[in-house]
């Protein structure tokens, strides 16, 4: 989706433009980014480097912390997000461990049965047998 709001009342999508944002760090690196719409950063910037009137040197220590603000949360997001895909992948494993052994001792169950059956049609047999071998003597 591409609109500034979620349905859902969520967190804003960010809209991507066409033309790239170039950034230089103090060390000179120079990155290439896609400029996108993101109202917090917007808030971020009107209330802190705005409204403040922050002097250069001052507002990039504020677009730095808030930078690494954002990349902590971030990064958090998806350490917590790699516990639980961990944790599904165990409960997965236990899922399927436990469904191979109720195949399991479903085919005991059935080896018993079967074991059964077998035991009773032979105790038939044998009834069978020797009745006819006393109708025979009779």
């Amino acid at each position: 989706m591409s609109g500034s709001n979620s349905p859902r009342g969520g967190s804003p999508q960010p809209n991507i433009k066409s033309e790239p944002i170039k950034v230089e760090e103090a060390n000179e690196r120079k990155y290439t980014l896609p400029q996108t719409e993101n109202p917090k950063f917007e808030q971020f910037l009107d209330l802190m480097l705005v409204e403040a009137n922050f002097k250069p040197q001052q507002a990039k220590v504020e677009i730095v912390k808030f930078v690494k603000a954002m990349e902590t949360n971030y990064t958090d997001t998806i350490r917590l997000l790699k516990e639980k895909a961990e944790i599904l992948a165990r409960k997965l494993r236990v899922l399927r461990s436990d469904r191979v052994n109720e195949q399991t001792e479903k085919t005991d169950l059935e080896k018993l049965f079967v074991s059964c059956i077998e035991e009773a049609r032979r105790e038939v047999m044998r009834r069978r047998f020797r009745t006819e071998v006393a109708n025979r003597k009779t």
